[in-house]
């Protein structure tokens, strides 16, 4: 949704955000053999640090292919994922894959000024 992959489109779209403020925390993944890697990115208004509203998700696969997927709380309290597919607990709209996973290495936080359409980024950690 706000990560840009060529050659993806989501149901969610970065123009459905209000504009404001908003916390991003980039926390890094891997499996038990660490053949495969995922990043997730977790926006939050900065209002409500804590409380996301959307989450980007990539995995990089051993053979080098990327999947992608995101997800965005709608208006009814239930997540969408980027296929339409819905939950109350983003949890379940995970790739099966990511509960082996562990996290790995420091979260990144960053501070993002959306006024649609321009996005701007300020990291304040690394």
């Amino acid at each position: 949704m706000i990560v840009n992959i060529d050659g993806f489109d989501s149901l969610n779209k970065i123009d459905q955000l209000p504009d404001g403020c908003y916390v991003q925390t980039i926390r890094s993944y891997t499996n038990y053999d660490r053949s495969i890697h995922a990043t997730l990115y977790e926006y939050a208004n900065s209002n409500l640090p804590g409380v996301p509203i959307v989450y980007d998700l990539t995995i990089v696969l051993e053979n080098g292919d990327v999947l992608f997927r995101d997800f965005s709380l709608q208006t009814d309290a239930e997540w969408r994922d980027s296929y339409g597919a819905s939950a109350v607990d983003v949890i379940h709209l995970f790739p099966p894959e990511m509960t082996d996973f562990r996290a790995v290495g420091k979260d990144i936080v960053n501070v993002l000024t959306w006024k649609n359409p321009l996005l701007t980024t300020n990291s304040i950690s690394a």
